[in-house]
């Protein structure tokens, strides 16, 4: 099943330019960083994982507040200094993802850069956090 989902994602290429996929991400992040959607996080991660709360809060403000649009724009330039793209040739090849649930949100700045790049992912989520990867659906 899992090898079907990775060829049918990989006849697809990502919408927009990879520029405007930074800023849409960066968008998301920027709602993730409201002070209500921070706590509600956090207190969510904190029941299902037994870290403290503000420990987790803190962490998610710095998780997210280093992948706004700008940032994620100076990456792309790193990457193509050459321009912005659309990055010539085939759509990238599916990428598989495990995100592990020892360390809530390790495996969202790698998402964030394959959907950067508009490269389809599939995740296997952890259970202990199925929920944070689902902003980027």
């Amino acid at each position: 099943e899992l090898a079907a989902t990775a060829r049918r994602l990989g006849e697809r290429r990502a919408p927009g330019t990879p520029a405007e996929r930074a800023a849409a991400l960066g968008r998301v992040h920027g709602v993730l960083l409201r002070e209500e959607r921070t706590e509600a996080l956090a207190t969510h991660l904190a029941e299902k994982t037994g870290f403290a709360e503000g420990l987790l809060r803190d962490h998610l403000r710095g998780l997210f507040g280093t992948m706004d649009a700008a940032a994620l724009a100076g990456w792309l330039r790193r990457l193509n200094p050459e321009g912005e793209g659309p990055y010539p040739g085939p759509p990238p090849a599916p990428a598989l993802l495990v995100a592990s649930g020892n360390i809530p949100g390790a495996a969202l700045p790698s998402l964030v850069q394959l959907l950067l790049l508009g490269c389809p992912t599939v995740v296997r989520v952890s259970r202990g956090e199925p929920w944070l990867t689902e902003a980027y659906g």
